[in-house]
């Protein structure tokens, strides 16, 4: 989407010269382009996903690396393989004018340009102005009263008061399925899939029949009565889904009929039609995909799970989760939490990148 939106805004002028190389296109149609590009005599502008990097063409002088900080670059599949590191051993190779832009760029970039190993050719923001109302909810509740909903009483009368006719509302729920994980509570053994041992993924139907599905390799199987181990009948699932959160939304208010965006709906990785014209949507990170679509409210149920990823720079992502979900917010953004003292989550909402900057490098340090 954003490519689309680059080409539109660049191209004025150089239509001949200008190619968009992504998996929008089918093989065929990709080949004809690549091909293109890298024969025309004229010079040309070529705008990409990160595998046009291997695209040659002796006179190509400027690569812009656009949304730096994103973690798409990155990829898991490959060994850990960064584009990022390949675009720097690119450009210094072919002795190529190599540009760093993003709102917010990866925080050794700015330790970089600080420390003036690269140039800084407009000064780095220290904070992302906002007119948004921000509110952190603490999720934990009191001795006498625990929270066990993952909806607390706050974000209830929020949806309340913001009028599902009139408000376009985003509850924005970071993990797929029903819940997370399914426990025997008499021998402790969580329930795996047969193929690949990891934990299966309980997925609920909206006529709420359940089934489990493993993630890695999307085998499905039925759901139990008893522990496959212990023959118990004292299964749990836990943690947080995007259908345990519609379900209970559901229950709550009857007669709405929220809009779920996640990779089990998409047919052909095509949204269904008018689907943005439903007043609620429940979504995933595939929201991020759709740059065009804005909300009047923003609900995020919970980002506490990324806490527990062993991944030095988690924090960079969830600051940047946050920024990327107000930047699709018009008027209000809440957030719900059992961190509520962690200064991360404050820091992103406020939008102070020095504030994060400090203490992410004083951590890495």
């Amino acid at each position: 989407e954003n490519l689309k939106r680059l080409r539109k805004e660049l191209e004025r002028g150089i239509e001949a010269y200008v190619f968009s190389l992504s998996s929008d296109l089918s093989p065929k149609k990709y080949l004809e382009e690549w091909n293109q590009a890298s024969r025309l005599d004229h010079p040309v502008l070529i705008l990409g996903t990160p595998q046009v990097l291997s695209l040659e063409r002796p006179d190509l002088e400027t690569l812009v690396l656009d949304e730096e900080g994103s973690e798409f670059y990155h990829l898991e599949e490959w060994g850990s393989f960064d584009f990022r590191r390949a675009a720097e051993l690119i450009a210094e190779e072919k002795k190529m004018k190599l540009i760093r832009a993003d709102e917010i760029l990866q925080i050794e970039t700015l330790w970089k340009a600080q420390a003036g190993l690269i140039e800084e050719k407009t000064p780095v923001l220290t904070r992302l102005q906002t007119n948004l109302e921000s509110v952190l909810i603490n999720l934990k509740g009191s001795k006498e009263e625990p929270t066990l909903s993952w909806l607390s009483p706050e974000l209830i009368a929020s949806l309340r008061a913001a009028d599902f006719r009139n408000k376009q509302i985003l509850i924005f729920v970071n993990r797929k399925g029903y819940s997370a994980f399914t426990i025997c509570h008499d021998c402790g053994r969580s329930i795996v899939c047969p193929s690949c041992s990891v934990p299966l993924v309980l997925h609920a139907s909206s006529q709420g029949k359940k089934e489990f599905l493993c993630h890695h390799c999307l085998k499905k199987s039925e759901v139990p009565e008893r522990c496959p181990y212990c023959f118990s009948w004292k299964l749990k699932d836990y943690g947080l889904g995007l259908e345990k959160i519609e379900l209970e939304l559901k229950k709550l208010f009857p007669k709405l009929s929220p809009g779920r965006l996640d990779r089990e709906i998409l047919k052909n990785n095509k949204v269904p039609e008018n689907f943005f014209q439903n007043k609620v949507i429940l979504a995933s990170e595939l929201i991020l995909s759709y740059p065009e679509v804005k909300f009047d409210f923003t609900a995020i149920i919970s980002l506490d799970h990324l806490f527990t990823i062993p991944d030095f720079k988690m924090a960079e992502r969830i600051f940047r989760l946050i920024t990327e979900l107000k930047g699709r917010t018009r008027k209000k953004i809440l957030l719900q939490t059992r961190f509520s003292e962690n200064s991360l989550l404050a820091a992103s909402l406020a939008g102070n990148l020095s504030q994060f900057y400090q203490a992410e490098i004083k951590e890495r340090e």
